[in-house]
């Protein structure tokens, strides 16, 4: 049948096998030597970035923490680093979002988390790192953010600060 769906005259049916010559690939094991202990198997060229947009909030105000990992490389298979809060600020389940094109090679994976103090002070979420091996130079990378600090400068105090404030009287 032609592309129509139209019967197509002399043309007849052929049932053939075919099949190409065996390839061998070696694959290159990664090599143990200045492998990172936090490695987990991510292979390209990456960036990655931990950002907040507030620095400054008030009790009980919402900021969201980014954590992201862009380039090329094998980004379907790599997990995030999880950040870790301080008492006092809470932290919410993130939202993952995946910003890969080319069957996952290319492009970013992402978390955002929503973070609220609960007291004024100021609260440091420690920094992040991320390591992965760069095929093309042969080598394993570390990238380390920075902390994040947030300052919270009005609202209610922690009740541990409450009660040394009260026992010194």
């Amino acid at each position: 049948r032609d592309f129509f769906g139209r019967i197509v005259r002399g043309q007849k049916r052929v049932n053939m096998s075919l099949s190409t010559g065996t390839r061998t690939i070696q694959v290159k094991a990664l090599p143990e030597k200045n492998k990172p202990s936090n490695f987990e198997g991510a292979i390209g060229q990456f960036t990655f970035t931990v950002t907040n947009n507030k620095k400054v909030l008030k009790a009980n105000e919402s900021a969201k923490v980014e954590v992201k990992i862009s380039g090329k490389g094998n980004l379907k298979l790599i997990s995030l680093p999880k950040i870790e809060t301080p008492k006092g600020l809470e932290q919410y389940e993130p939202e993952h979002k995946d910003g890969t094109r080319s069957s996952g090679l290319s492009g970013y994976i992402k978390d955002t988390y929503t973070i609220v103090p609960q007291y004024r002070g100021k609260y440091k979420i420690p920094s992040l790192s991320f390591s992965y091996f760069d095929p093309k130079i042969e080598q394993y990378k570390t990238i380390t953010s920075n902390p994040i600090i947030i300052d919270v400068p009005n609202g209610k105090m922690p009740v541990e600060e409450k009660e040394i404030v009260n026992s010194n009287k």
